[in-house]
């Protein structure tokens, strides 16, 4: 008898697990709706983002807490661009955790400024935020349309007012001249003392430059072997100097 009852129960067990075994599929369901529904109303509430938020913020707070606050901002490579203007674009507060800082961000608000082509922002720890800006450099001044206009290094205008500050810069005239530009300076400064003379460089019919010296001598390039011409005009000044006299 005992033993036919433990045979018995034996089927019982297996019969609940075979059951369970049939009814997993609908508890599975039954799991998957119910985090479904966690999900979307944690979506529309903003439950977990809140409590994110708040988890983060406090372990910023607690950062803080043990020394990494900043405190200190160093700014390299400016010359042109304003500091003022810099300073309220980066948007830092002394102070605040320097992990809540993010360098990519700082970097792209910086190198959207006219004068600022790329930017290196670095967090150096524990309280230091470390900004070095690398500038475009004006090369010369392109005069259009009776306006003054900044030429970068590519060729590009630079859009400021104080086209006045660079009034040492070389003036060049024609259409198409700053996309030239690089190209002339190349060449000039293959004889370094002679290009210190030039004063205005007009690209003449989208071929060939005219140079107009310091003293009033004008030189027209020509369009092929402008680099032998130049040189040959280098050699001469220094044997005859040609460009020494005045012209009136």
């Amino acid at each position: 008898m005992r033993r036919l009852k433990n045979k018995n129960n034996h089927h019982k067990i297996r019969f609940l697990r075979w059951n369970l075994f049939k009814r997993t599929p609908i508890w599975i369901s039954l799991v998957f709706l119910i985090f479904a529904g966690l999900n979307l109303w944690s979506v529309q509430t903003g439950y977990f983002e809140k409590i994110w938020q708040k988890s983060q913020n406090a372990l910023l707070d607690l950062t803080v807490q043990h020394g990494f606050s900043i405190q200190n901002v160093t700014l390299k490579g400016r010359r042109h661009s304003s500091r003022q203007q810099i300073i309220r674009l980066i948007r830092l507060d002394r102070g605040g955790s320097i992990f809540a800082v993010n360098p990519q961000k700082i970097r792209s608000r910086l190198i959207a400024l006219q004068w600022i082509k790329d930017a290196v922002v670095r967090r150096q720890l524990p309280d230091t935020i470390s900004i070095t800006v690398f500038e475009r450099s004006p090369i010369a001044i392109w005069q259009h349309q009776g306006q003054r206009v900044l030429i970068d290094e590519e060729g590009d205008p630079i859009n400021t007012t104080q086209v006045s500050r660079f009034k040492y810069l070389i003036s060049v005239k024609g259409e198409q001249a700053p996309k030239k530009i690089t190209s002339l300076y190349s060449l000039l400064l293959t004889e370094p003392n002679l290009a210190n003379r030039v004063v205005q460089a007009i690209w003449i019919g989208n071929r060939r430059w005219n140079l107009l010296f310091r003293n009033g001598i004008r030189v027209r390039l020509p369009e092929k072997s402008p680099n032998k011409a130049w040189a040959t005009l280098a050699r001469l000044n220094r044997e005859q100097q040609l460009l020494a006299r005045d012209i009136h």
